[in-house]
């Protein structure tokens, strides 16, 4: 991957970067709660994990612990680690200053890898930091996003020795199965797709850092199929049709509406431009196939970060809206497709990848 960059556009992306961040947290700190729906049942839970880790057992009938390699640990690691020093609430609040200032930094480690001419667009990400699903709760969800591009941006490094970034990698990847399985199969799905589109030998061995996660997570399933379990409960899909609503509900997940206010033309404005790269990164890939001739393998090999975009909102069409009990599991490749296409999106005058 190129490193095609302007030290002064950098430097000054990282400083609007920078205040973004801290403008973000604001309302992270100056509530003295925090308004998100699901915040109650993970301290709930974290709260009885610290109870029983400091010797009560008033609720061994009622609760067994589980040191099972499930998904979904990272939120009460966190908790956890950190409750003792600061309590549950502020634990809280730290962990969703990681998210709230790991996603938009991420992007933009992830764009200096992969796009590093256009790292203007990590400037488009604090807002997605605020979602639907962050104002729902789903804590684990939002923080595997900018474990997910992390990832990725190890994934593709050429720095170095190799043998760091494979290692790298391998950590990332299992940190983000602890965090969210759903990204993490995304992130195995990315991986799949890039070794195909764009091969490359060192990437195979970099791969086999997935391995962990995969292990982990066909445990999962083969235990939702044990003798005496519901039939087929853990992964039972729902399907719901598709059409008009399905575009309204992607808008929904990502600008998170509460109703028409003044903030609505910016978040339209922001989805707008975000949708005019999308199509303008579509228009220069088929132009380019026409006007130079180049073959359909060079196309999908220069624009893979298109293609990954575009089979993710594929599958957001397609997906079942419910996956036993993943709730919500349609949506959840609304905020993973944009982050990918960051990685197609070119600025006029910029120059692309390759």
């Amino acid at each position: 991957m190129g490193t095609i960059t302007d030290g002064k556009e950098e430097r000054w992306v990282r400083i609007l970067l920078g205040l973004l961040c801290a403008g973000a947290l604001v309302p992270v700190w100056i509530a003295p709660l925090l308004p998100l729906q699901d915040v109650p049942n993970h301290l709930l839970k974290a709260d009885l994990l610290q109870r029983w880790m400091l010797g009560e057992k008033w609720d061994e009938p009622i609760y067994a612990l589980n040191l099972k390699l499930l998904p979904n640990y990272a939120l009460y690691v966190g908790l956890l680690s950190l409750a003792p020093l600061f309590g549950l609430m502020t634990a809280a609040k730290i962990f969703l200053s990681l998210i709230v200032v790991g996603l938009p930094w991420s992007a933009y480690a992830f764009l200096r890898r992969v796009n590093p001419a256009n790292t203007l667009f990590a400037l488009a990400v604090p807002a997605i930091n605020f979602t639907l699903f962050l104002m729902m709760g789903s804590l684990n969800f939002c923080l595997a996003l900018a474990v997910y591009l992390c990832a990725l941006a190890i994934f593709v490094s050429e720095r170095p020795p190799a043998w760091r970034a494979s290692l790298g990698f391998a950590a990332a990847a299992t940190a983000l199965y602890f965090t969210h399985g759903f990204v993490f199969l995304a992130l195995v799905g990315t991986v799949i797709c890039l070794a195909v589109l764009d091969y490359r030998r060192e990437w195979m061995l970099r791969a086999a850092g997935l391995l962990p996660g995969i292990v982990g997570f066909a445990l999962t399933v083969a235990e939702s199929f044990k003798l005496g379990a519901p039939a087929s409960a853990s992964v039972q899909p729902f399907f719901a049709g598709v059409g008009w609503h399905s575009l309204r509900t992607a808008l929904v997940w990502l600008l998170n509406p509460h109703g028409w206010g003044y903030d609505t033309p910016f978040a339209l404005l922001w989805v707008g431009l975000l949708g005019a790269c999308y199509l303008a990164a579509l228009a220069r890939a088929f132009f380019r196939r026409l006007r130079d001739r180049v073959s359909l393998v060079e196309i999908l090999r220069e624009n893979a970060w298109l293609i990954i975009g575009t089979l993710l909102i594929v599958a957001f069409f397609i997906t079942p809206v419910q996956v036993g009990e993943w709730t919500h599991a349609r949506p959840r490749f609304v905020p993973l497709a944009v982050l990918s296409l960051l990685g197609a999106f070119r600025l006029p005058g910029k120059p692309a990848l390759r």
